[in-house]
């Protein structure tokens, strides 16, 4: 009979086909999800406005029909009338392109790099979301084989009673035990429900139905949290993210620098000239000329730009420096609920589980003969019922901490030995 329980529990955790591949269904999330669209889009457009940033203003070029008699509007009645061409050029002031493309190819690299947070971001999400379900799929298996545990339990103690050996009192209390497992077990299929339409909203399928493993190995630590904290410093997007931020603002603050230095607008004119009535031949003229703004207000504008950008780029060192701190305290908390979980499944299945499940087996057989009492046989059954969760919780449990511990360094875990 308990043969019959494991292999009902394992059929119920283990779905007809083989289970998904994590990795295809995290690239489904990200492919579907339209926040990160929409960031996609926006590290377009200012990749194009980079293209640009270099861009000279055009040229202007002007026609004017001057000094025109208002009684006759001939060209041919003063000698002063004529028709104006004109062609006109701003030059940048030295240094001032150069930095607005460093400026534009800065918010280019800060973009990008929130657009990979987000997506590591995400995929931790899926990740954990998944190893949930598999994980409660799991403990559905681990509570339908106690029900049946339970059951055989049940007859035992209801044969006893039968014939006097024990108490009605007994016999309830298993009852009590297989109704809660029960309850537990809508629980747990609730939690499914809830677990599985989360997934289908990240990948945007409605109506995909999730395989999961019906066994999990454990993951053993590959490193420590000092390890991970040196590996996040190159390879975190939020890290990379505020560094492009800094060069933004310092980029800034020396384009506000070069801005301070008047653009030069250069033209030339061509007057067309007809002869007049007077007896002017009418000789067209040609001019050259410089214009410079004088910097009555510039100048303190752009004092005060460099100084707001150089205390953004404060601002972004210090961000820099709160962000490490969360990074640290995360990876410390990650090595240390991921060392104790493998600690844990490690020694509950290979040890506490077999010894529990023997404990369990030889006091039903002595409880059967009259040489164990009913407290010993509960309490044997609560106890591996109890390290059964908790070892596929342990199990489960390192591969979330090693989502996390991706998630929080931004690449694999750098292996070694702790």
């Amino acid at each position: 009979m308990r043969i019959l329980a494991l292999l009902c529990g394992l059929l119920l955790a283990a779905p007809a086909r083989g289970a998904d591949d994590l990795d295809a269904l995290v690239q489904a999330a990200l492919a579907a999800n339209p926040d990160l669209a929409a960031r996609r889009a926006r590290v377009d457009e200012l990749g194009a406005l980079a293209d640009v940033s270099r861009a000279w203003p055009d040229p202007m070029f002007g026609v004017e029909a001057s000094n025109l008699p208002v009684d006759s509007f001939r060209l041919d009645r003063h000698p002063m009338s004529g028709v104006q061409l004109e062609l006109q050029q701003t030059i940048p002031a030295p240094g001032s392109r150069k930095r607005s493309s460093e400026v534009a190819e800065a918010k280019v690299a800060a973009s990008e790099q929130m657009l990979a947070e987000s997506e590591l971001q995400l995929r931790a999400a899926v990740e954990t979301t998944w190893w949930q379900l598999v994980l409660n799929r799991q403990l559905q298996g681990v509570v339908t084989r106690h029900i049946a545990d339970t059951d055989e339990l049940i007859a035992a103690v209801r044969a006893r009673y039968e014939v006097g050996g024990t108490g009605q009192s007994n016999l309830l209390r298993f009852q009590l035990l297989r109704d809660q497992l029960q309850e537990s077990l809508s629980d747990l299929e609730q939690d499914e429900r809830v677990t599985v339409a989360a997934l289908r909203k990240a990948i945007a399928h409605p109506e995909h139905t999730f395989a999961t493993p019906a066994q999990t190995d454990p993951l053993g630590v590959t490193g420590d949290a000092d390890r991970w904290l040196a590996a996040a410093r190159t390879s975190r997007p939020l890290l990379r993210q505020i560094d492009a931020e800094v060069t933004e603002a310092e980029a800034r603050a020396a384009l506000a620098r070069a801005s301070a230095a008047p653009d030069v607008t250069l033209w030339a004119g061509y007057r067309i000239r007809v002869p007049q009535v007077s007896g002017d031949p009418g000789v067209d003229f040609f001019s050259l000329g410089a214009s410079v703004p004088i910097p009555v207000s510039s100048a303190h504008v752009a004092a005060g730009q460099r100084d707001a950008a150089l205390q953004a780029a404060k601002q972004a060192e210090a961000r820099k420096a709160s962000a490490l701190d969360q990074i640290r305290s995360d990876l410390r908390s990650i090595d240390a609920r991921w060392a104790r979980a493998d600690d844990k499944a490690t020694s509950y299945d290979q040890t506490l589980v077999p010894e529990a499940q023997q404990t369990l087996d030889t006091t039903l057989s002595d409880y059967r003969v009259g040489k164990a009492d009913f407290a010993s046989l509960y309490e044997a059954e609560v106890a591996l019922l109890q390290l059964d969760r908790a070892t596929r919780v342990a199990k489960v449990e390192t591969h979330i901490q090693q989502s996390r511990a991706r998630a929080a360094i931004g690449t694999e875990p750098p292996r070694g030995i702790r």
